[in-house]
């Protein structure tokens, strides 16, 4: 019940989003171009968009936004699961060097978070300028063209958020279990730091970690516009950017919207069983 509440709340919110850009940018009654709107999908009339400004024609709304959305989730995904799993294999290192080392990595992990995403890609940008007037050789794109798509530094830019994020919270797991009382047995019992962590912790840990998903995902979503805009990716945030009207927002917003929720369901469920699992 509780998730039909969610779906439901979800769906009117971004509807109300989607009506009030046409009032601002072109003064019309937003409950018109919402009744204008849904009429014409009845007709199957979905609209057009327009990639560029400098576009002379739209093109119809479908397939395409098919292509924007996936082009958008694929750097999503990946650079969220490099994201976390470097967070993840970081934290072990950490854990493992001497607390005089930690301190340091601490302090830099807290002063990275709070990075601005677009100085990060402004500082990543000029680094490969330098390196190609250095040395000739091309590391990345600084933007996206028709026939040579930025990546890495896409994907770097994304994933730094879940790297630190994760790194975070799985030091701060790990601390937490170390005082359990099946990790002092298994001291007692004369195993290393290192047996303890990947016989006992990570598996202990993961489940917590892996909670956090939907709040990387979150945050993720809000860096992926910065992204698609600064570096020219062809994406759905660039789609919604250059098009405030309704036939291109509600869909766009409705998409990204049902990735976040499904994956929240996802995490939710997945803990409600092992919660019962534990029980039993």
């Amino acid at each position: 019940m509780k998730i039909i509440r969610d779906f439901l709340m979800g769906l009117s919110f971004i509807t109300i989003i989607a009506m009030f850009p046409t009032f601002f940018k072109y003064k019309q009654n937003p409950f018109m171009s919402f009744y204008h709107y849904f009429s014409n999908i009845i007709k199957l009339d979905f609209g057009g968009y327009k990639l560029n400004f400098y576009d002379r024609f739209a093109k119809p709304i479908f397939p395409d936004l098919f292509h924007f959305y996936s082009k958008s989730i694929s750097y999503l995904i990946f650079s969220i699961i490099i994201g976390i799993a470097l967070g993840i294999l970081f934290s072990i290192v950490i854990l493992l060097l001497k607390k005089k080392w930690r301190k340091p990595i601490l302090w830099l992990n807290y002063f990275l978070i709070s990075f601005p995403d677009f100085l990060l890609i402004l500082i990543l940008q000029a680094l490969v300028i330098w390196i190609y007037q250095k040395t000739g050789t091309s590391i990345g794109n600084v933007y996206s063209r028709v026939d040579d798509e930025a990546i890495l530094l896409p994907m770097i830019t994304l994933s730094l958020f879940p790297f630190i994020y994760t790194l975070r919270n799985s030091l701060n797991t790990f601390e937490g279990i170390f005082t359990k009382d099946f990790i002092l047995f298994a001291y007692a019992k004369g195993l290393s730091k290192r047996e303890i962590i990947f016989s006992h912790m990570l598996k202990n840990a993961l489940p917590i970690i892996l909670a956090s998903l939907p709040s990387i995902l979150q945050v993720s979503i809000a860096n992926l516009f910065i992204v698609e805009l600064v570096y020219g990716i062809p994406g759905i945030m660039k789609l919604l950017y250059n098009n405030q009207t309704m036939e291109v927002i509600f869909p766009s917003l409705l998409f990204i919207w049902l990735t976040y929720f499904v994956v929240d369901v996802g995490i939710r469920f997945g803990k409600k069983q092992l919660q019962e699992g534990m029980a039993k």
